[in-house]
């Protein structure tokens, strides 16, 4: 594998012989890597050496397939700077996101370790280098069933306003009492300034006095 990335990307930086490292990918098939979800791996670096290796960066890609100078996608590149002693063996965590438009198509995926020795020579190994294909993650909600969500809820709230207005609109009907009207009760009216002669007492046979004038013409008839 490390022969075939420096054939296809170029000249790297050679990898030392005193230095042992696996990467392990710990929650997806890296043969079947979901896009738009992380994918977690842990990196082993092994000193069999006798000299001191700081390991500096960690970091991958994504290439195109034909031609692997290509770049398609760069990983994030962390940075750890820990101290590996000889007969020693180091766990490094690493974790990446294809993207999504990556999904269904294969590409190459390369990861890198770079480190040093304690007398200052840089060196990088090739720790991942193949062609795999991604498939389609599970990132988040479909747009439709987002929309249908949406549009039961807006009938949710519809039926429930709808409701409450039909049980308020029977709670005032129930409580309304009809109003009669009494009318003008003669207690209520001050009848002095009415003439005597003009009053009709209700339920009498008194009739209204004849005035002068009547009486002397029936005077006259008889």
């Amino acid at each position: 594998e490390e022969e075939k990335a420096e054939e296809e990307t170029g000249p790297l930086i050679k990898s030392s012989e005193f230095a042992e490292t696996n990467i392990l990918f710990t929650n997806n098939d890296v043969q079947a890597l979901p896009t738009g979800t992380i994918t977690k791996c842990l990196v082993g670096f092994s000193n069999i050496g006798e000299l001191d290796f700081v390991v500096d960066t960690i970091e991958g890609s994504v290439r195109y397939p034909a031609d692997y100078n290509y770049f398609i996608q760069n990983f994030t590149v962390l940075s750890f700077g820990r101290l590996v002693k000889p007969r020693e063996l180091s766990t490094f965590y690493y974790a990446f996101a294809p993207h999504e438009s990556l999904a269904s198509r294969p590409f190459g995926l390369i990861f890198t370790v770079s480190y040093r020795d304690s007398d200052g020579n840089a060196f990088q190994t090739v720790l991942y280098n193949d062609t795999v294909t991604f498939v389609e993650g599970k990132t988040g909600m479909d747009g439709e069933i987002f929309f249908m969500y949406v549009f039961l809820a807006a009938c949710a709230v519809l039926v429930v306003l709808l409701a409450r207005q039909l049980i308020a609109t029977r709670l005032s009907k129930k409580s309304a009492k009809p109003t009669f009207e009494t009318g003008t009760q003669n207690a209520d009216i001050d009848m002095e300034w009415i003439p005597k002669e003009n009053l009709v007492i209700a339920g009498g046979s008194q009739s209204p006095k004849r005035s002068p004038r009547n009486r002397k013409a029936k005077a006259e008839s008889s």
